[in-house]
């Protein structure tokens, strides 16, 4: 609040009649502006006035614009500085350089960088943690991590925001090899990854078939003291279902319960599903009447999931009664419903019985 009286208060002196303000408390008054990040104020100020800040002073009123997403505006200034001869900081250049990636502005951060290099500035690790976020950006992950990579030869490492945005980059990408190797250098590096650093890479192997691997750092993130949440535990119980491992989601499933975490429809899902698969229906029975006690039981999934597992091991007479109850608690069928129903009872012969589920 202090410098914004001070602002009016400048403003109501020009405003006297006869009075001009002299160059000194000119100075002072933008000096003050830029320095307390009063971006607002201080634009305001150099468009009022046929004031000419000093280098130093411009330097500083760069940062604001940085600092408030003004990232064309406080490019302007950086070239008008360099025109005069003026030495931007190394300071400024990386505020300048991560207010463009912030806003997205990518070619805007490579045409810093060039004026930067030409300038003679010397670069330091943030600034190659700019330049690695431009190239996640521009999904270019082989040159990020190619960039990450110097950095380590080098004895450094970026902050956390950095190697978090390449690391999920990365798993978005598929690049499941360096994420895991990105994983590691965090935690060599003291960086400690969190519970969301961990399942984005464990989600990504388990996806690709990758569970042994997932399972590994999934042990490794329990070592290290993190307790997985139940995004996680969904994850790897969803990876052993898939490869018939039910035995090892079960035992995922009373270690969840022996930690306190209570799982939610997508947890019970994909158990389900994994049981009914493997033709294990009197657990997946009781597991889907403990999800009916829950809630997440009377589903279009939940029933979808039931009724194939049924009509798989040839309990057609099962699988009908589940859908009578479907209709009976305004559960409604949708497109794979009927065509579970369709394919396996014309399967096994029940033509006339299939027509009907057809017509409906």
């Amino acid at each position: 609040h202090g410098i914004s009286s001070s602002f009016r208060f400048y403003k109501w002196l020009e405003s006297r009649n006869g009075h001009s303000s002299d160059p000194t408390l000119r100075k002072l008054m933008f000096s003050r502006l830029a320095k307390s990040n009063g971006i607002d104020s201080a634009r305001a100020f150099l468009k009022e006035t046929e004031f000419e800040p000093e280098p130093r002073d411009l330097e500083l009123y760069i940062r604001s614009l940085c600092r408030n997403g003004f990232v064309d505006e406080a490019v302007g200034i950086i070239k008008t500085l360099r025109t005069a001869g003026y030495c931007v900081s190394l300071q400024t250049w990386n505020l300048a350089l991560g207010s463009s990636v912030t806003a997205r502005r990518v070619n805007v951060t490579w045409t810093l960088h060039s004026e930067m290099i030409e300038s003679g500035a010397e670069t330091n690790v943030e600034t190659i943690g700019h330049l690695i976020r431009a190239f996640c950006l521009e999904k270019n992950l082989a040159k990020a991590y190619g960039l990450l990579r110097q950095l380590l030869d080098a004895g450094h490492f970026p902050d956390r925001a950095v190697v978090n945005e390449l690391l999920w980059a990365l798993c978005r990408a598929g690049d499941l090899k360096r994420a895991s190797e990105v994983l590691h250098h965090m935690i060599a590096k003291n960086c400690d990854p969190n519970v969301r650093d961990y399942h984005a890479v464990i989600h990504g192997l388990c996806r690709r078939g990758m569970i042994r691997d997932g399972f590994l750092i999934f042990e490794e993130l329990k070592r290290r003291g993190h307790s997985p949440d139940v995004y996680l535990y969904t994850s790897m119980i969803h990876a052993l279902c898939r490869e018939e491992d039910i035995d090892g989601a079960r035992k995922l499933w009373a270690e969840m319960a022996a930690r306190g975490t209570t799982p939610n429809e997508h947890t019970y899902n994909a158990l389900l599903d994994g049981l009914c698969k493997n033709g294990r229906l009197d657990e997946a029975e009781a597991l889907h009447g403990e999800m009916a006690e829950k809630g997440f039981g009377k589903t279009t999934v939940a029933y979808n999931t039931m009724i194939a597992g049924f009509c798989s091991n040839a309990k057609l007479e099962e699988a009908r009664g589940l859908f009578e109850e479907m209709r009976a608690e305004a559960v409604p069928g949708d497109r794979v419903t009927y065509s579970v129903l369709i394919r396996w009872f014309a399967f096994h012969g029940r033509a006339v019985e299939a027509v009907g589920f057809l017509h409906e």
